[in-house]
């Protein structure tokens, strides 16, 4: 995934693309490209799949991939998202990359709140997306349910523990 985003971003794109408000180059203080043209959101789970193949059409289903999808959702444009499950099995693999805790989220159509992490390559560690938003999220210091992020518009401080 990472490697995908990175290569987006070296895509030379058509100038009817940069003149987009989401497609427009974006550069950080030191003049390195964060953002230019097509801007994908990616959201990366681990577990078992059913696979089903019918007149060569090869499909992938169940609650991974489900799961998969709605962690996908969350994200922006540029960005990507993983699974408490994954950073478990690249943990001490990973290097070259960045991660930053984004939350406990509840996900649509998922009973237990899931843990996401935001995960970039350091060359674009720069990049700043806004808060997720979820229906509710988690206190990961107490599991007390927050509040809205689309209420709010940011962070909300937990009112059991003050986090």
């Amino acid at each position: 995934a990472m490697d995908v985003q990175v290569a987006l971003l070296r895509q030379v794109w058509p100038d009817w693309l940069l003149r987009q408000d989401n497609g427009k180059e974006v550069v950080d203080q030191n003049c390195l490209r964060l953002f230019a043209g097509l801007r994908v959101r990616m959201g990366l789970h681990v577990g078992p799949t059913t696979l089903d193949i019918d007149g060569g059409v090869i499909d992938y289903f169940g609650p991974t991939v489900n799961k998969t999808a709605r962690v996908e959702g969350m994200g922006y444009g540029g960005q990507v998202l993983i699974t408490s499950d994954v950073l478990e099995q690249i943990d001490e693999k990973l290097t070259d990359y960045v991660t930053e805790d984004v939350g406990t989220h509840l996900l649509k159509g998922i009973k237990e709140p899931e843990q996401l992490y935001s995960i970039q390559r350091p060359e674009l560690s720069s990049r700043v997306f806004p808060p997720l938003q979820s229906k509710a999220v988690m206190c990961g210091k107490c599991a007390q349910e927050m509040v809205c992020f689309k209420c709010e518009g940011d962070r909300p401080e937990c009112p059991k523990c003050s986090r």
